[in-house]
Formats: structure tokens, C-alpha cells, sequence
């Protein structure tokens, strides 16, 4: 007699891949200018904080490592990862910068991505975003 419902004869086997899935903790990824004190760096930084790092890891990437809300950071499990134009992003040194990100972006997986996106486009993060995370990020 069969039947719609699977049988299944010890409890390991009853683990299914969507069970599994929700386990491992996604992937989480901001890009800021720096950590200056602003309201987008801020968000981001006191959001990555407060993320169960059960069920998220967080990576904070800037262009620039500085600034006192790096100091935030400390004594959690959020990483912050430098991603340095150089002499501007239309040098060499700024091109390897973004193909630094966008390789660090495929390698790591991020699941999550998210960077700022309106207000004064002569913030370097914003058009790298843009590109990063719409057309270069799996």
C-alpha cells in the first residue's frame, strides 16, 4: 500500500535540506565610505552589531578603515574589511580596489548585500555599490 506521506525509519533521515539551510547563518554585507559618524555609517554599524550572529555573519567593508565607529565593532563578531581606491577609482590602483571587492563578494558568498545608495554621488561607496551589488555579486 503506498502512500503520500514518506515513511522514514530513524529521525536522521527525516533532516531535509531546507531544514538544514536555515541553520547556517546568512551572510550579511554593508559597504560604507568609512566610519565616520554619519547617519548611513551609523545605521550600518549599530544594525551589523545587533544582528544575532547565530543567524547572520556580518562583514562591514569600507573604503577607507578609519574613524570612531570602527571602535563599535569591538568585542563582536562583525568583521570590517578594507577596500581602497587608491588615487580615485578611475586609476589602476582604484580599479583593483573594485575587482578586489567583487572577487571578495563571489569568494564570501554574500547572500546580503546592501550599501548607500541615494543622497551626494561624489561619495565614492555609492556608484561602487550600485555596480557591485546589482551586476557584479552572485
Amino acid at each position: 500500500m503506498s502512500s503520500a506521506i514518506p515513511h522514514y525509519k530513524t529521525n536522521a533521515e527525516k533532516i531535509t535540506p531546507v531544514m538544514l539551510e536555515s541553520t547556517v547563518p546568512r551572510r550579511v554585507f554593508f559597504l560604507v565610505d568609512s566610519f565616520m559618524i554619519g547617519g548611513t555609517e551609523t545605521q550600518a554599524v549599530e544594525l551589523a552589531r545587533r544582528l544575532d550572529s547565530a543567524r547572520y555573519q556580518v562583514v562591514v567593508g569600507c573604503l577607507r578603515k578609519e574613524g570612531p565607529l570602527l571602535s563599535r565593532l569591538d568585542g563582536t563578531q562583525v568583521r570590517a574589511v578594507e577596500f581602497s581606491l587608491g588615487k580615485g577609482i578611475d586609476s589602476p590602483s582604484g580599479l583593483h580596489g573594485v575587482l578586489k571587492l567583487a572577487r571578495f563578494l563571489r569568494r564570501e558568498r554574500i547572500q546580503i548585500k546592501t550599501g548607500e545608495s541615494a543622497g551626494n554621488d561624489h561619495q565614492p561607496a555609492r556608484p561602487i555599490t550600485r555596480c557591485l551589488v546589482r551586476n557584479l555579486s552572485p
